[in-house]
């Protein structure tokens, strides 16, 4: 049997009365909504539908809200998208399988994969509140790539001033220890109740700080692979410098004075631009530049070299670099 109703607010209690009262009637056994976001009701009808001797997992929502009438201004085209969404929702539904909501024990620490600035300033909310912290790095040192910027937009302020007070919380916490040289090899088990294999090379050292000057906490350990017991892992891994070779109009790797804006990073890093100052890695000594072109968006939202998307950093980074 199957039944269908138009209610102008099913999460009301009246609604919500409606649909106990179908499935009672009409001995249902998925529900669909078709509203608002599931984000806004979906624990409010999966509480209808529990209270009514279903279980809580066999609803479904279409956001026909949010999705359809909200964002549309053309109403045909707006409810024939509902329509679309309505009807997903329902071949959806059928296949709903029930699931039961049960309580596992849960160990009381965190991995935190990447000792960048994210991962430093992560770890360090995580062992404030009183739990054990494993920051794993595969460089030497902690920082990430922020720690080799000359500074950060927007403020101009000294990359190494925006880390220093996690570097230095990582450093001395006594709920954190970070192991740099290593990488994440396995990881086993499920939420709450997590193995993690670390490889940890040789001679690897646990750092807390090791960057320009700051003081290192460290301590020689062998290498091998080590088990860490966690109950939830936070990826920030960080990014990846687009390889500008795959651009090759555009010169890089032919002509010396062409760079990229990492490397011109490490430059200002170095002292700036001044005579016989410019010296970068592999490269000869450039002269001093008479003028500087900025080429904003190189490989971003471009089908041809697989990234899609923005990078989201570019616009900023060229404007500090301008300034």
């Amino acid at each position: 049997m199957s039944v269908a109703r138009n209610y102008r607010y099913f999460c009301s209690d009246p609604g919500q009365a409606i649909i106990k009262k179908d499935i009672a009637d009409f001995k249902l056994q998925r529900v669909v909504v078709a509203s608002c976001s599931p984000r806004m009701h979906e624990p409010t009808f999966r509480g209808t539908i529990s209270q009514a001797g279903l279980n809580p997992y066999f609803l479904e929502m279409a956001n026909i809200r949010e999705h359809c009438s909200w964002v549309h201004k053309d109403r045909e085209s707006a409810s024939a998208k509902a329509f679309a969404l309505i009807r997903g929702a329902v071949a959806k539904a059928a296949l709903l399988m029930p699931l039961h909501q049960r309580e596992v024990s849960v160990i009381p620490a965190a991995l935190v994969v990447g000792g960048g600035a994210a991962g430093l300033r992560a770890a360090r909310n995580i062992a404030d509140a009183g739990f054990e912290v494993f920051v794993v790095e595969k460089e030497p040192i902690l920082g990430g790539r922020v720690v080799r910027l000359a500074n950060v937009a927007p403020s101009l302020e000294k990359a190494i001033d925006v880390l220093r007070d996690d570097l230095a919380a990582v450093a001395s916490h006594p709920n954190i220890e970070a192991l740099t040289n290593a990488r994440v090899t396995a990881v086993e088990g499920y939420y709450g109740n997590f193995k993690v294999m670390v490889d940890r090379g040789q001679g690897t050292r646990d750092t807390g700080q090791g960057t320009r000057g700051t003081r290192e906490a460290a301590s020689v350990v062998s290498g091998g692979t080590r088990t860490l017991s966690v109950g939830c892992v936070i990826v920030a891994t960080g990014s990846e410098l687009f390889d500008p070779r795959l651009r090759p109009e555009l010169g890089y790797g032919l002509y010396d004075n062409v760079i990229t804006g990492f490397e011109l990073e490490q430059i200002l890093s170095n002292g700036g631009v001044g005579p016989d100052k410019i010296v970068l890695p592999g490269k000869r000594r450039l002269p001093t530049p008479r003028s500087i072109v900025l080429v904003k968006c190189v490989g971003s939202r471009d089908k041809n070299v697989g990234n899609e998307y923005c990078s989201r950093v570019c616009c900023s980074a060229t404007a500090k670099h301008a300034l």
